[in-house]
């Protein structure tokens, strides 16, 4: 079954089967797995004949298999060509028979079956190199791999965390909350929780769209977008109070960037109204903004238009120079009945590796955006509950440094309800022919997995505050102008969802139970795309989306904030009562990046309002040490009300030194300062556990015990110093000349002895040969030979958490490496910790067999896939390592110098010999081995390798991290540049 070096193989293990799609490869390497067909009882095939190449040649014999995939409507199939008629017997005969199988044991896609066949992913096409090779390095770090299990935010937000609770510490440390204030706060917050009493909520239908025209004029009908497409899945009319329309790129002209022409703006807003036919009288103009080629349009029922109010509009461009128009955003800010609507269109930055630009556009966006706000009596409670926490758009401000009075000014999250729509640029991180071969099989869930944004939103680097739909529609970007065919010009651009409607999530109200309990703010109804539009080389997007907004009695309102006001003025105790549910916070052991988090409920016992907040101890001024979080860090609360305080803690590399030094511990009292009541001490204590990640590189090379143990030893040291130090405080009583008579003596000589430690003598002793750390040199000991360099997939993958905790203790401890656990039982090197092994660097060939109706074959992992996990696993270990140095390896004072030395050979030896010698060594030993590691890759993968390489080992250069780029991209781009060099460098030493 051989044509054109494919092979369909039919693998069956006891009663399940599936069909492979193979493809062979060069130089002994295993196939690669182009599709893999379950075979359940909906499996199906058909048959049919080729036309023939020519009038002398016969037709081919042409068989689709097929077989329905989860939550699709079409099926996943594959066609194959049989030359010859008696292969195509043999091979339907075999799977008619395990179809019926299939049916009589009702195998499909919701059952439990056929999970063995997910195995032969790892061997799918690009699936492993694509995924590594066009991720940026720090998108897609190794810590996670390494280190303890984190929630989803707590590496990523510890800097903002702390930003966030350092800057709430100072403005409550200056912050004289005034009784009348307290009041005001606090029945805010309750109107907020009883809103329901006095308001009365109306459902809101918005079609929102968002198109790039490519400096088309509308000079089609938009009825097929804006009319056609306003109804439900199932059917329904769909009838919009409010179109809110994005439109990018209204012109191409590079004139535009430079003068406002509305001549564009005014043909697409007569081509909506136009295309809305005999509906268009019931709709008006809100309002529009444009920014050159940027465009968002407004419009409502006339009905609604004397309950809209307060409307705004601005703009802020990220293009060049962060001014001008061909980049940026666009927004409409308005008051509908009770509630404010905000919507946002945008531009952000183009091409595939500018994820950093279009992130850095996002916050730009956000932050300089703006509008007025004019304060209301009616809904002052609500626009209080915007700053009072829970809404992640505004915390975002506030971390970002964004500290603005917001009483007379509003950010785009300073709203109940955020649209954000545009050409947000994001793309797939996969090559145009993979792109396009998984959408031929309708395998939209395995492409959105590579969708940039969605990376980032999960990452925590952008767009973290919003909702999308769920993805169930093709690219919309890049089409050959007028037809449904996607880029067939010399650049074949590769398909993606460029184009993104999105929703802010809704504010989040805490319980006493510390939980919400309420409706999303915004239900989807509908999110696609629409293939009719033909002007651009983009498809039209738009999403039907279902919203509430009050309407406020202002008589019941005023009722409910009386009785608000009457609880508090009806006691006669004026005294500020509270109590804690525990005055400790117990971490118990705590490791290196691993994310903790305790509890304990402040309650106020009296009958007044208890304003609270965290203040610093005297002489100092923070409230909590930088390796912890608290928060609430103050509030108030009233007559018995209840509030949950977390206490979050984190050792990241930036603090991690004075822990590994046994120079600080976790070991610290609060102070919870009720206003004109009492002051509540908490102790915070916990065990840290030391680690050889986060320690400088000139302490590990001085260590000759694993630093476990170099823990055990200072610990006993600061127990003998403290015996010794009260023994000297006793002979301090007596006189001077017993001290004299006495000096000479032997009893004074053990505390010389003692006050010098073994490890500081055994620091002494090797300090002038210290030049490489033991971890380091252990790490690539194991992966310094041609069976581990000769692998595949190293590099290119990651490798196995347990595997990389395991190696992490070993190195912590100095336990050998057990190639056992390394390798999964599979073959062994000869010596885990001996570099000099035999030369054996043999490729292991697929055992996947290619079977015909007589034979079964059970699927096994490579004999070489244990090996690639293991030797993966070290690779994150080492990039994790020199990733969490405090000072890497090439110092952050010596960062612009490193760049400007990779293009010339004489600054970068002017530069070698100013590196401090312990960096220097260390640079020398992983460049060295990483030259290997490319001079012994399989042909092949040597090109991805390097890539990769160049890549992920950026993180021995790093800036400060108060440093900021001016271009993140060539920042990047620069820092592998600098590897690079190294390597190419490395290969003529």
């Amino acid at each position: 079954m051989n044509g054109f070096q494919h092979h369909l193989a039919v693998i069956t293990r006891n009663d399940e089967a599936c069909v492979l799609i193979l493809e062979d490869q060069p130089n002994n390497m295993p196939p690669i797995v182009h599709k893999i067909l379950p075979v359940y009882e909906d499996f199906q095939y058909s048959i049919a004949q080729t036309a023939p190449k020519d009038k002398t040649s016969q037709p081919d014999i042409l068989v689709t298999l097929s077989v329905k995939r989860k939550n699709q409507e079409t099926s996943s199939s594959v066609a194959v060509i049989f030359p010859e008629e008696n292969e195509m017997v043999d091979v339907l005969e075999e799977l008619r028979t395990l179809t019926e199988i299939a049916r009589k044991n009702n195998y499909n896609v919701e059952t439990a079956s056929h999970k063995w066949t997910t195995a032969y992913r790892k061997y799918g096409l690009g699936r492993k190199v694509s995924r590594a090779i066009t991720m940026p390095s720090r998108n897609d770090s190794a810590l996670s791999y390494v280190l303890p299990a984190q929630r989803t935010d707590s590496v990523k937000f510890v800097k903002l965390r702390r930003a966030g609770t350092r800057a709430a510490s100072k403005i409550t440390n200056n912050d004289n909350t005034s009784t009348i204030a307290a009041k005001q706060h606090w029945v805010n917050a309750r109107l907020m929780d009883r809103e329901n009493e006095f308001v009365k909520w109306e459902n809101t239908k918005i079609f929102a769209g968002t198109w790039n025209v490519h400096g088309s004029l509308p000079t089609e009908s938009l009825t097929k977008w804006i009319v056609d497409q306003s109804k439900t899945e199932d059917g329904k009319a769909f009838d919009p109070d409010f179109y809110v329309l994005g439109l990018q790129e209204m012109e191409t002209n590079k004139d535009a960037y430079l003068r406002y022409d509305p001549t564009k703006e005014n043909a697409w807003l007569k081509a909506i109204f136009d295309a809305l036919g005999p509906k268009a009288n019931d709709y008006y103009k809100v309002a529009t903004q444009q920014l050159v080629t940027i465009l968002i349009i407004v419009i409502a029922k006339k009905q609604h238009e004397h309950f809209i109010s307060d409307v705004e509009m601005n703009y802020v461009g990220v293009g060049l120079m962060n001014l001008m128009g061909n980049k940026g955003g666009v927004g409409v800010r308005l008051r509908f009945h009770d509630s404010y609507l905000c919507f946002m269109g945008c531009h952000l930055a183009a091409f595939t590796d500018q994820v950093d630009r279009r992130n850095q556009d996002f916050g730009e966006i956000c932050k300089r955006l703006t509008f007025p706000h004019r304060p209301d009596p009616l809904t002052s409670y609500v626009t209080h509950s915007w700053n009072n926490g829970g809404d992640e758009g505004v915390s975002y401000l506030e971390n970002e440094g964004v500290l603005q009075d917001w009483s007379q000014k509003a950010s785009v999250f300073h709203t109940d309800h955020l649209i954000w729509l545009g050409d947000l640029n994001y793309r797939i991180n996969l090559t145009e022919p993979e792109i396009k071969s998984h959408l031929r099989q309708n395998e939209l869930d395995f492409l959105v997995d590579y969708d940039q944004l969605t990376i980032e939103r999960r990452a925590g680097r952008a767009f973290t505050m919003f909702k999308e739909g769920s993805i169930n529609f093709m690219p919309t970007y890049k089409f050959d102008a007028g037809t449904n065919q996607y880029d067939s010009s010399a650049k074949r651009r590769a398909p993606s969802w460029t184009d993104r409607i999105l929703w802010k999530k809704e504010h989040v109200r805490i319980t006493d139970a510390d939980t919400s309990k309420h409706e999303d703010a915004i239900r989807l109804v509908k999110y696609q795309n629409c293939m009719d539009m033909m002007l651009s080389d983009h498809k039209p997007v738009y999403a039907l989306l279902e919203t509430k907004v009050r309407k406020i009695d202002s008589k019941k309102q005023a009722e409910t904030r009386s009785a608000l006001v009457r609880q508090l003025s009806e006691t006669r105790d004026n005294i500020t009562k509270g109590q804690i549910s525990s005055s400790f916070v117990e971490f118990g052991d705590v490791h290196f990046m691993e994310y903790k988090e305790k509890t304990l409920i402040l309650e106020n016992t009296g009958q007044v309002l208890a304003p609270f907040r965290f203040i610093p101890k005297m002489d100092e001024n923070e409230v909590c040490p930088t390796w912890l979080r608290v928060h609430p860090i103050s509030g108030i609360l009233g007559p018995g009300e209840k509030v949950v305080i977390h206490f979050e803690i984190l050792i990241d590399p930036t603090i991690s030194s004075p822990f590994n030094e046994c120079k600080e511990e976790i070991d610290n009292i609060l102070v919870l300062r009720l206003e004109n009541g009492k002051d509540f001490f908490i102790v915070v204590t916990g065990q840290y556990q030391p680690t050889c990640f986060g320690v400088n590189l000139e302490r590990l090379a001085l260590m000759s015990l694993p630093v476990s143990e170099v823990a055990v030893a200072l610990d006993k040291k600061k127990s003998l110093s403290s015996r010794i130090n009260r023994k000297k405080s006793i002979r301090s009583s007596s006189s001077k000349s017993s001290d004299s008579t006495n000096s000479n003596s032997g009893g004074t000589k053990p505390d010389a002895n003692v006050t010098t430690s073994a490890t500081e003598t055994t620091d002494l002793r090797i300090q002038q040969q210290a030049t490489l750390p033991k971890e380091l040199w252990r790490v690539l000991n194991f992966l310094w030979n041609k069976n581990m360099l000769c692998l595949d997939y190293l590099f290119l993958d990651h490798g196995d958490r347990v595997i990389s905790e395991y190696i992490r203790r070993c190195l912590d401890t100095g336990e050998q490496f057990d190639t056992n656990v390394l390798l999964s039982g599979q073959r062994k090197q000869d010596s885990s910790d001996d570099g000099t092994n035999d030369d054996d660097s043999s490729v292991h060939s697929d055992e996947a067999t290619l079977t015909d109706k007589n034979e079964t074959a059970t699927p096994e992992i490579r004999e070489d896939e244990n090996e690639t996990v293991g030797a993966n696993s070290m690779i994150d270990i080492l990039v994790a390592f020199l990733e969490c140095l405090p000072e890497p390896v090439i110092p952050a004072a010596m960062y612009k110098q490193a760049l400007e030395a990779a293009n010339s050979t004489e600054a970068m030896a002017q530069f070698k010999s100013d590196l401090p010698h312990i960096h220097l060594n260390v640079l020398l030993y992983i460049t060295s081995f990483l030259k290997d590691a490319i001079k012994y890759a399989p042909e092949s993968y040597r090109d991805a390798r390097t890539t990769r390489i160049a890549e992920i080992f950026t993180v021995m250069v790093r800036p400060a991290p108060e440093y900021k780029e001016q271009n993140p991209e060539l920042a990047k781009q620069k820092r592998a540049n600098f590897i690079l060099s190294l390597l190419n460098e490395a290969t003529h030493l």
